[in-house]
Parts: C-alpha cells; structure tokens; sequence
C-alpha cells in the first residue's frame, strides 16, 4: 500500500508501515503485557495490564479505520470466521449448559483463550491485513529480538529458581524441570530465522536461530524439535522438487544424514557437558541421552479417552466439548491431538470432511507453482501449527490459523495472477 495518513497536516505515516507496527506489537503483546504489569502493579492496578497493552496494540488500527474507511482493508473474512466461532461456541452452550465452568474459567476459558485479541486467533486478522510475504516475515523477525530477551529472562529465573512453575490437574501450583508452553512460544521466531538463514545466508539469521533453538534446549519440550524437523524435511523436498540439481542435493543430504547417525550421540553427549558446566540441564537432550525421547508423557490415555468419547458420540459435542472428561486427566482439560479434537467438537461426518480439506489443501498449496515466497509463508506457519498433532489446542493455536490465513492470501494471490495471465 501507498496510501498515507495525515495527522494534522505534519505528520505523514505510510499505510503499511503502520500496519507492519501493529503486527509488531501483536507478536509482542506476552513483552508489553508483562512490562505493563510492573508499572502498573506500583498504583496496585496490575490485573488491568493485558487490557491495557491490548488497547494500546490496536488503538492505531482503529483510528485509522476512523480516517480512512473506505481506503482500509477491514479483513471482511476475518470477522466473518469469528462470528461463525461466536455462534458455534453459543449453540453449544445452549444445548450443553453444563459447560459452563470450562467457558468461564479465567486461564482457559472461551473469552480468555480464544476471543481475546491477544490469542492465537488473531494473528489471522494481521496476516490477512499484511498481505506480503516479506513484510510478514520481516515483522517476525524483527519482533523476534525483543521476545527472546522476555523469554530468555524466564529462563535466566527458572536456572536460578531450580524449577518451572506449571498447574496441576487439581489447579494447585507443580514444580516441573521444564515449561511445556515456552519452547511453542519461541518456535515462530526460529522456523522464521531457520528459513531465512538458507535463503539468505546471513550470520543475523543463524544468530536469532541458534539462540531462539538454545531457549527451548534448555527450558522447552521436545515439541518444537518435532515442528523443527517437520519443517526441515519439508523445505528440502521443495528445493528438490525446484531445483535441476536434484541428483546432486538428494546425495547431499544423504551423505549429511550419515554423518549426523554416525557422529549424534557425541554431538549430544558434548552439548549435555558444555550446559553442565554452566549448571543448567536440557529435558530434551537427557531423553535423547537415556533413549526415552519417545515417551508419550501420559498421551496415550489422553487420547484413548478422546477415542472413546467419540465412539460414544459420534455427533460431536460442540465447542470446547472435550473438558468436561479430559479434566480427570489434565488441567487444561483439551485432547493434545488435533484430529481428536476436531472429532469430539464437530463430529465424525463434519470433523472428517474439514480434517480432509486441511490436508488436501495443504498439499495443494505446497505443489503450487510461481508462489514461492508465500509458501515459504505457509511452510512456517505450517510447521509451526504441526505442534497440534502432539500437544495444545486448535482454539488458541497461532500456527493453525496463521496457516489458514496465509492459504486465504495464496488463494486470492494465485487469482489475480490467473486473471492477469487470462487478459494477456
């Protein structure tokens, strides 16, 4: 976009640097958020933090839209995908009452995790409003810096505390060795990073990578690793599938993979001692060492009770439908399966046709031609939103929906590019 804002005849602001501003400040919101809740808490008002960095994020977006209405882009579909949301979560309601204390709870409720503008869902609001595959890249890169430094330091306090703070399925606090939500939360910026730095070959990049991979090594989950591997596999058989030097890569990597089967438990057993030396320990890295990387952590009855409960109901049980049982099993009450949930909230019928549009249309967008740098968009997003097939909830996930907006903006892309061909 070219279009300017002028505020008092002085001060002129590009469009889509404003834009690129705010999707800044969304991706900081868990940094200002916390910085609000230290100035605030010395007037004793720290619980109104969130909404006030909340405010403070989209104000401009608003005053904008107040200036130049019919010149801003309201992201029509956006809005449309959290009315259908707002109805499914009321219908569900109305016909389960009884899901009330799961709606309601003040850390994973309904307005608390998913339709307040600070959640996952909304990262398909700015994408959309984006609309460039640089600027979005670049937007994340840049907030990249400023989250690593609010992320290291939980782990600077965690080395020092001895111990991550979690919550028990009874609600109580637990002391665990590493924070499950950490790792996902810093995933965004390294698959970013990981990408740019094979595109691009900048030290920066391999920089911001290497440190975002050394928070979760040391207080993540073994997730990300997989998100990370995902994402690796799939970036290679693109650059195959591209590339007329296909005989020459695939020998490559292969020689690669020998040598990381060969020389892995050193590398493993080096980097182990090196983070020794400084007192601090790596949940992954032990699981590799002692050959229980594989342990499923309590998984597998979660997900025999979400298969059971979809042989029990087949229909579906609406919105949020799996916390009521899956609470006996953890706190956070969700099936740490994407396909499961999909099951348990939409049905069989209507969960297996959208569990088969994602998958189709995923594969459709990756065999696309001519729209390179929006795959590589999607790809991120893509391996990022990979953590649901583990871990996490679908509702609250900025990878499931940063991926469906990425595939809106290469739907509309390849349109145009159709329709430009056609006149020619």
């Amino acid at each position: 976009m070219t279009i300017k804002v002028t505020i008092n005849n002085r001060l002129k602001i590009r469009l889509d640097q404003l834009i690129d501003a705010l999707f800044f400040l969304y991706l900081c919101l868990p940094l200002s958020t916390a910085v609000f809740e230290v100035l605030l808490s010395v007037v004793d008002i720290s619980s109104y933090a969130r909404v006030i960095a909340v405010l403070i994020t989209y104000s401009p977006f608003i005053l904008i839209v107040l200036l130049k209405k019919r010149d801003i882009n309201i992201v029509v579909d956006f809005w449309i995908i959290v009315f259908f949301i707002a109805v499914f979560f009321a219908i569900t309601y109305l016909v389960h009452p009884e899901y009330e204390p799961w709606y309601s709870r003040k850390d994973y409720g309904v307005l608390n995790y998913v339709f307040f503008p600070d959640n996952g869902l909304y990262i398909y609001f700015f994408i959309r409003l984006v609309n460039d595959p640089k600027r979005i890249l670049k937007c994340i890169k840049l907030s990249a810096w400023p989250m690593y430094i609010y992320y290291g330091l939980h782990v600077v306090l965690a080395t020092f505390r001895g111990y991550w703070m979690d919550t028990s399925i009874y609600g109580y606090e637990i002391h665990m060795s590493y924070n499950l939500s950490l790792g996902y939360s810093v995933l965004i910026f390294v698959l970013v990073f990981l990408h740019s730095a094979f595109e691009k070959r900048k030290v920066s990049d391999w920089i911001g990578a290497i440190i975002g991979i050394s928070i979760i090594l040391i207080g993540g989950s073994r997730g990300p690793f997989l998100d990370i591997a995902i994402f690796l596999v799939l970036y290679v058989l693109l650059k195959i599938s591209n590339s007329r030097k296909k005989v020459l890569l695939i020998t490559t990597i292969i020689l690669l993979a020998i040598a990381l089967w060969i020389f892995f438990p050193l590398i493993i057993t080096f980097m182990v001692q090196i983070l020794n030396k400084f007192n601090v320990s790596s949940r992954f890295l032990i699981k590799l060492l002692n050959g229980s990387i594989a342990d499923d952590s309590g998984r597998g009855k979660i997900w025999a009770v979400a298969i059971e409960m979809i042989k029990k109901n087949p229909l579906g049980y609406g919105a949020m439908g799996s916390r009521h049982v899956i609470k006996d099993l953890i706190y956070v009450a969700h099936p740490h399966q994407i396909f499961l949930e999909i099951l348990i909230d939409f049905g069989v019928i209507v969960g297996t046709v959208i569990i088969v549009w994602l998958v189709v249309s995923s594969i459709k967008i990756f065999m696309m031609k001519d729209l390179d740098e929006w795959k590589d968009v999607f790809l991120i997003f893509f391996a990022r939103g990979c953590q649901l097939l583990v871990s996490l909830t679908f509702w609250h996930s900025i990878g499931l929906w940063g991926a469906l907006a990425v595939g809106v903006c290469i739907h509309y892309s390849h349109e145009r590019r159709s329709l430009n061909d056609g006149e020619q």
